[in-house]
């Protein structure tokens, strides 16, 4: 996995357009991060929030564009999502589900599912919730931090 990720803002009107270029962002669509230190967790997401919380941890651990990723269904706490590479034009679907402010993800494909990222070796995702922004923090095991914060608008699909 690429240790070093850049964060990237996406905004309203970017993230309603559909894009079928998985390429990074332009070097002038890198983010200013937001690191507000008044983040909050406290209230549960809803499930529109869970699905974009879930899009934008894959495209950052998987190193894709959120505008690729489509949300196929949230229930019971977990956020599925799709997306289809355009390298190879291979179909990837990956859940995830939150506990507190850590976000947890595993691969789903052929029927299976694989296993959640909750063991000591895995990177940790954590999300918060400031005004109107969600921001994603992805940390290796050991507490390094991987690339800057993702931060987008809540409201963003």
């Amino acid at each position: 996995m690429n240790k070093v990720r850049a964060g990237l803002t996406l905004g309203l009107v970017a993230a309603s357009c559909s894009n079928s270029s998985d390429t990074a962002p332009a070097k002038s669509d890198q983010p200013t991060a937001n690191l507000a230190g008044s983040a909050s967790t406290a209230s549960p997401l809803s499930d529109v929030e869970l699905g974009r919380v879930c899009v934008v941890t894959i495209a950052e651990l998987m190193g894709r564009s959120p505008r690729i990723i489509h949300v196929e269904s949230v229930g019971n706490g977990i956020a599925r999502v799709s997306y289809r590479r355009p390298s190879d034009s291979t179909d990837w679907t990956n859940e995830c589900r939150v506990e507190g402010d850590r976000v947890i993800w595993r691969g789903v494909g052929n029927d299976q599912s694989g296993r959640w990222r909750t063991t000591s070796m895995d990177e940790v995702v954590r999300y918060s919730v400031s005004d109107r922004r969600i921001t994603i923090r992805v940390n290796e095991s050991d507490g390094a931090s991987i690339g800057a914060p993702l931060s987008v608008d809540r409201d963003t699909h």
